[in-house]
């Protein structure tokens, strides 16, 4: 990957712009399993080629793209606006994050916001429980006192009132939650 970032850096006008890089991963996890019971817990299937992710403003879509037969992808976003990103490929579960840049000091925006090695993941296991189908698993924003991009977690839903475990050790999160230290 590190040509792949190398290309950002040479880049000489990101004036108003986040650009984001990463990588998209498969795995197969049945969250109703716990970890005491016998099977498999978690398979990681490695990069996804041809996955379709789409960019929203508003909620309307302003740009599709797809990852590269290495699973790499690479955005480019205006600084001042929040956007939806949803990420989906054919057997599959969706995933939606959102990012919201509008926050973004002047003295920023002036150099523009490089994001690297972002990585996201896409569930094969395909779930009859569609309730959380459309809500994101986190939000990505700019947060003025650290003066860095940060990771909010998506609003865990409870089960009968207890937290099911399978929120403890949501993918999504962590991966997004390592990303952010290795850009701070």
């Amino acid at each position: 990957l590190s040509g792949f970032t190398r290309c950002f850096s040479q880049l000489h006008n990101n004036k108003g712009i986040l650009s984001v890089d990463g990588l998209v991963y498969g795995y197969n996890h049945d969250p109703s399993k716990n970890i005491f019971q016998k099977g498999k817990q978690f398979l990681l299937e490695g990069t996804l080629d041809k996955v379709s992710i789409n960019l929203y403003e508003g909620g309307k879509l302003i740009y599709n793209t797809h990852t590269n037969s290495k699973g790499e992808f690479q955005l480019k976003m205006n600084l001042g606006k929040v956007y939806k990103i949803e990420l989906s490929k054919e057997g599959y579960a969706k995933s939606i994050l959102l990012i919201d840049v509008n926050s973004v000091p002047p003295e920023i925006t002036a150099n523009g916001i490089e994001f690297s090695g972002m990585e996201l993941t896409l569930n094969s296991f395909l779930s009859k429980d569609t309730s959380k189908l459309n809500l994101p698993f986190g939000k990505l924003y700019y947060n003025d006192k650290t003066k860095s991009m940060e990771f909010q977690r998506g609003e865990a839903k409870s089960k009968k009132g207890i937290l099911s475990r399978s929120e403890d050790t949501n993918t999504h999160v962590s991966l997004m939650k390592r990303a952010v230290l290795k850009n701070k």
